[in-house]
């Protein structure tokens, strides 16, 4: 135990960036913990709460998040347990990955680290790790098209404040929706009180909901595509005041085809 905690100090002192949660120190004197800055805000759920949902700006908070997740993805380190109570806000009001060491454990098979090895409240759980048998997986293994599945869980959850499939009040009916390929239904906007999800990133969020892993976005991808809704989220709001210049709305309508454009270029597929 005391070496697979070394192991996994070692790993995550390694993740120098701004938006992984840092590591300090281990504490000998506390059952050896792991040490980390404090967070101000705590979780982005509880920072969402605290604030009130109409007073932040939740792309940013998307954006930083698949920044860290693509870090961990450069060193070939899968998240494996990516959803809002492990995202934290600190006094900046910058987004950290965090719960990252808490299982890390190279697998020999795949050459890759996990940093969660329990199994996961089945709302959370992407399709392979269900039904491995469906997708030709000898176990369930998380991967980096694993940690995107979930990225789009995040994206839902910090919009509506709830986790995915809330309208399911069983686990075998989740479990069947996900094997089948069913995605999360759009939220209403009475599902996002306080806040306004673009047709942008639920468009983002259906292509991290593909169901064969191999069609996932990258990392990389994913944060290309959050800067294009970003952008247009931007210019959407710098255009809700008063009556737009003609010129300011079609340069909008430009953002916002050149963003469809992409996505068609990469074969995203819109499912139900």
């Amino acid at each position: 135990v005391i070496q697979q905690l070394y192991r996994e100090a070692l790993v995550w002192q390694q993740q120098s960036h701004g938006h992984i949660l840092p590591f300090l120190r281990i504490d000998k004197n506390n059952n050896f913990s792991l040490v980390s800055p404090w967070m101000q805000y705590g979780s982005v759920l509880q920072y969402l709460e605290t604030l009130g949902p109409a007073n932040v700006e939740l792309i940013p908070i998307l954006s930083q998040v698949a920044a860290g997740l693509e870090c961990l993805h450069e060193e070939n380190i899968v998240h494996g347990d990516l959803q809002g109570a492990n995202i934290l806000i600190d006094e900046t009001r910058q987004a950290h990955l965090a719960d990252f060491g808490l299982s890390i454990f190279a697998d020999s098979t795949r050459g890759a680290f996990t940093t969660s090895s329990g199994a996961g409240l089945t709302c959370w759980m992407v399709p392979e790790l269900i039904g491995r048998e469906q997708f030709g997986f000898d176990c369930a293994q998380r991967s980096h098209p694993s940690d995107v599945y979930a990225f789009g869980h995040v994206c839902l959850e910090i919009y509506t404040g709830h986790p995915p499939f809330l309208e399911h009040n069983s686990e075998p009916a989740v479990i069947t929706k996900v094997l089948a390929g069913k995605q999360p239904t759009h939220p209403t906007k009475d599902d996002c009180p306080g806040r306004c999800m673009s047709d942008e990133l639920w468009r983002l969020m259906k292509l991290c909901w593909t169901h064969n892993p191999a069609g996932r976005l990258s990392a990389s991808k994913l944060i290309y595509f959050m800067a294009r809704v970003e952008q247009s989220d931007r210019s959407s709001s710098e255009l809700v005041d008063g009556s737009p210049k003609k010129e300011e709305q079609d340069h909008q309508n430009s953002i916002t085809s050149a963003f469809i454009s992409n996505f068609e270029d990469i074969g995203g597929e819109d499912s139900e």
